[in-house]
């Protein structure tokens, strides 16, 4: 069940598992929001992230997953630097970090619509060793969401970006070789065929499971979004099925897969929100929507024994529109999951 708790304290009074990361953060745009970053794992009883200071740099940061003090590094030191300068202030230059099976650390960061930009550690869970990498090397030119994956059951490494634009853009799936320490394309997971798929937080369930949800946008702007899809896959990208079982043909096209939720354009969808699977397989979605009194509204669907039901989770007076989010504070929602509950989190300013 989906719990929802409303004007939280938390900022007010932090709690004593809470941690600040050791500088302060560029606010100047989202570079470090985790709806739209990988930035942040666990990798044994350690905490490890990604994130881009007040000066713009880009820092990779560690320490105990309980207690302990951080320990960063400047990326920038990198020798020649291949993370380059950040290219502009725009939270699309996001960043992603993520660890292999044999403890090497990866990490992306300031692509978008680019070539990849691509560093992984030379030595096992040292954040100060460092190399420039490389991927498949085709379909790369302008990458875009770099977003790493990682299986909970055998820590396979995943690698999900797109290639493209906000009104044409392709979906490709990459997967890692940690005994040949090389990435291999799974998939060309969708083609947006005047389209782009939008994916929200990806998630890998203890079963090996990979759930992928998100929308369907014709333009940049974000009236566009249309129509929440969901599909999964059992062999980490090779092959897909609707939610019910109904198999995909490679790639994923919108007209070749039924919506989970049919919503027109211009009804208050917004790309990359978040989603959670629970120890039970039961899978959560929270967007936002427009309400029947033309009010934004965090709203949830959710996938139990194979049936979808939905529901709004808050009661906003905003009357604000999803293309008014980046300068209102409406807030993207993300999930996370303990066991068997999901929870969903946001911040905006109503």
């Amino acid at each position: 069940a989906m719990r929802v708790y409303e004007d939280t304290i938390l900022n007010r009074n932090p709690q004593p598992n809470m941690t600040m990361l050791p500088r302060a953060l560029n606010l100047a745009a989202k570079f470090n929001n985790v709806i739209g970053a990988s930035n942040l794992i666990e990798f044994g009883d350690t905490l490890y992230t990604l994130f881009q200071a007040s000066n713009t740099h880009w820092y990779v940061a560690k320490k105990p997953a309980i207690g302990g003090a951080w320990v960063e590094y400047d990326l920038s030191n990198v020798f020649n630097n291949p993370i380059g300068d950040l290219p502009g202030m725009d939270a699309h230059y996001r960043g992603a970090i993520s660890i292999d099976k044999k403890g090497y650390i990866h990490v992306i960061a300031n692509t978008y619509r680019s070539q990849i930009r691509y560093i992984r550690s030379t030595s096992p869970l040292n954040i100060t060793k460092w190399t420039e990498a490389s991927m498949v090397g085709t379909n790369e030119a302008e990458l875009s969401y770099p977003t790493f994956i990682n299986s909970v059951s055998d820590s396979t490494l995943m690698f999900l970006y797109r290639d493209g634009n906000s009104f044409d853009g392709d979906a490709y799936l990459n997967i890692y070789n940690s005994t040949t320490e090389t990435w291999s394309r799974r998939c060309q997971l969708t083609n947006g065929d005047g389209y782009n798929f939008y994916w929200n937080t990806v998630q890998v369930d203890n079963n090996g499971r990979l759930h992928i949800s998100g929308l369907w946008r014709t333009s940049p702007g974000a009236p566009t979004a249309e129509d929440i899809t969901y599909f999964y896959s059992d062999d980490y990208g090779s092959n897909w099925f609707e939610y019910d079982g109904t198999p995909l043909s490679l790639p994923i096209t919108k007209a070749a897969v039924n919506p989970i939720f049919e919503t027109p354009q211009d009804t208050g969808l917004i790309n990359q929100t978040g989603m959670g699977v629970d120890s039970l397989g039961r899978v959560s979605i929270v967007t936002t929507l427009l309400d029947s009194l033309g009010n934004l509204n965090y709203y949830q669907l959710s996938l139990v024994d194979s049936v979808w039901s939905s529901r709004f989770i808050s009661t906003y007076k905003s009357g604000e529109r999803p293309d008014f989010v980046y300068h209102y504070g409406f807030g993207r929602p993300s999930v996370f999951t303990i066991k068997d509950r999901s929870y969903a989190l946001w911040s905006n300013r109503f």
